[in-house]
């Protein structure tokens, strides 16, 4: 009776484990999403090209080169996303990019990203970025435009892994604030 107790748990424990699993790998490297039309089957987004038609253009967008509209609404600021149509081979990587334009005294209402994260780079002006936590922690940041690091990466490191000249470098130092 005993044996049989821990035969019957032990195959129900392996079947619970079974179970569980993390999230399967990508069936490809990438899909372009086939934006052309309906598509005869429902699926969860488009279909995907065959990579034989994918180009170059497929994994670049230019959707987020231009400013938008911060008096589109009554906050003060403006997202652009990119999506299947201006940005195809992003389609089931996981990933999407934005651009947020924040009008002076604007503000973006707190919002949640589930299973997702968010990066912010500040170009122009000053923004204060935070999130809660779980525990309704609060962290915030004052966010400026630069380029730096301290103490500052030398300049042969960066000649090196981006293959640039001192020249380079000091442009974009010029340029970015660093």
């Amino acid at each position: 009776m005993r044996s049989g107790f821990k035969l019957n748990f032990s195959m129900g424990l392996l079947l619970l484990l079974g179970l569980v699993q993390a999230d399967p790998d990508p069936l490809q490297d990438y899909c372009v999403a086939d934006t052309n039309g309906p598509t005869p089957v429902y699926m969860n987004g488009p279909p995907c090209l065959d990579p034989e038609l994918a180009f170059p253009s497929h994994f670049a967008t230019s959707a987020l080169s231009k400013p938008g509209n911060t008096s589109a609404n009554s906050f003060g600021f403006s997202v652009i996303l990119t999506n299947t149509q201006n940005l195809p081979g992003h389609h089931t990587q996981g990933l999407t990019m934005g651009r947020i334009d924040i009008a002076p005294n604007g503000l973006v209402p707190p919002h949640s990203h589930p299973r997702a994260s968010e990066v912010t780079i500040c170009l122009m002006g000053e923004i204060l970025v935070g999130f809660v936590d779980t525990s309704n922690r609060q962290y915030t940041q004052q966010l400026r435009p630069a380029f730096t690091s301290k103490p500052p990466l030398p300049d042969e490191v960066l000649e090196k892994a981006f293959k640039i000249t001192g020249q380079d470098i000091a442009r974009i130092r010029r340029n970015l604030g660093g």
